[in-house]
């Protein structure tokens, strides 16, 4: 269902119609997808020196938390505080899911997650070691991610996964479900320098949803046509547009209301990777935390 159905050319035009333009320097063609070094050692860098000398770069680091604050705690606090800084944005890698992963996109989003908080691990060590497997995509991954006829996950497969592989690394981060929560309260976690993992559609055009859901508490989220799955990195609410790190592509600019209408049509999914407590006797679920916008 996710599979590459269009040529780069193509893509390109796909994203002067939403409002997305490749970030310079970050921009590749369907060869260069095919490079290990390509498609994952680029780092993406703002367009212009104007750009540079005003972005603030947000880390984990640079905002003041409670020692014992847990990541479910930060986590309401930064959605329920003003946005701290009306832009930021977050270094990260572009990290390109072909040819390894045609329809492994959320391994390889979470993957530039991960690698923008320090984490040191290759394209495919998700999908080959930590990814779940079930045939509910909410629980788990549907198929197989390295072929062209998988499916995918939704966030709270993709959460526990993550926290699969936080906790092999005796890691203080933890992967929450943020599902439900509103598009510009996202801006609230970049700004604390935390990555959000975001469905969305390949080459960000419009959902078409499927006759056929998955159940989630009381809830039913569709499945779609072009399902897939990015990393948004930034925001600038003064020129109303979004940085994401998207696996098909490599790191773009975005309309921030193209990206927030396709957010909102395919049921509001995300998840984030918060600092807080150690996890320690991890299980699966423990940190299935939702918020609802």
């Amino acid at each position: 269902m996710k599979r590459l159905m269009t040529l780069f050319l193509i893509a390109l035009l796909m994203f002067a119609a939403v409002g997305c333009q490749p970030n310079s320097g970050s921009s590749k063609n369907k060869s260069e997808a095919s490079s290990e070094t390509a498609a994952s050692e680029t780092t993406g860098v703002p367009s212009s020196s104007a750009e540079a000398a005003t972005m603030i770069y947000a880390t984990p680091d640079e905002f003041s938390f409670d020692d014992d604050e847990s990541a479910e705690e930060r986590l309401q606090r930064l959605i329920y505080e003003p946005l701290r800084t009306p832009k930021a944005e977050i270094k990260a890698d572009t990290v390109l899911q072909y040819p390894e992963l045609p329809t492994g996109c959320e391994s390889v989003a979470l993957t530039i997650a991960l690698r923008s908080l320090g984490f040191k691990l290759e394209k495919t060590d998700i999908a080959e070691n930590y990814l779940i497997h079930d045939e509910d995509v909410m629980y788990g991954y549907a198929g197989d991610p390295f072929e062209e006829d998988g499916a995918g996950v939704f966030p709270p497969g993709l959460t526990d996964t993550a926290n699969n592989y936080l906790a092999d690394q005796g890691s203080d981060y933890v992967a929450l479900n943020t599902m439900g929560t509103d598009f510009e309260d996202l801006y609230k976690i970049i700004s604390a320098g935390y990555p959000v993992v975001l469905w969305t559609t390949m080459y960000f055009t419009p959902p078409l949803i499927e006759d056929y859901g998955y159940f989630y508490g009381e809830d039913v989220y569709y499945w779609y046509h072009s399902e897939h799955c990015v990393t948004l990195t930034g925001y600038d609410t003064e020129t109303g547009m979004v940085t994401i790190s998207d696996p098909l592509t490599g790191i773009v600019k975005c309309k921030a209301k193209d990206i927030e209408d396709i957010y909102n049509k395919t049921g509001k999914l995300s998840m984030a990777i918060i600092k807080g407590s150690p996890q320690q006797n991890w299980q699966a679920d423990d940190y299935d935390y939702e918020i609802m916008g």
